[in-house]
């Protein structure tokens, strides 16, 4: 456990979706402190549009549901930038089985999403594709990460 401490940004969330603890990696990775997030609701790492849509709700309903939700997620820093993060959302039991609080269990990747970015936007122009994917953030004016 102590590894993974040490190596991976932690944060803890009511199932209501509040900020509980959150590790030192997470909130370096975030700008923050806790005493700023603690008792936030999650939407604050995300851009105004995407916290008011369907996918966002739908995407809180899942570990409430008792099933985890991993993979790459656009968030927003205490300063408003995007920041990347290879993240899985796990649901954990208390001792009587009963579901008690959500763990998020993050790695920044905001460089690795840039240079892949670059690398195919720079293919695409090779071959003349201009609409082929990139990671955006969902709802955000800003597009690819910076």
């Amino acid at each position: 456990m102590g590894a993974l401490m040490r190596s991976t940004a932690v944060i803890d969330f009511s199932l209501e979706g509040m900020v509980l603890p959150a590790n030192q990696n997470f909130l370096d990775g975030m700008g923050c402190t806790l005493a700023k997030i603690q008792g936030k609701h999650h939407q604050i790492f995300c851009l105004p549009d995407y916290a008011q849509s369907a996918e966002y709700k739908e995407f809180r309903k899942t570990p409430r549901r008792g099933n985890y939700v991993a993979g790459r997620f656009c968030r927003i820093d205490n300063q408003g930038q995007e920041v990347w993060l290879e993240a899985s959302y796990n649901p954990v039991l208390a001792a009587n089985g009963k579901l008690y609080k959500i763990v998020k269990l993050a790695m920044v990747i905001s460089d690795q999403v840039k240079r892949e970015n670059a690398v195919d936007e720079g293919a695409d122009m090779a071959h003349g594709n201009l609409n082929a994917h990139r990671y955006q953030c969902p709802a955000g004016p800003r597009g690819d990460p910076k």
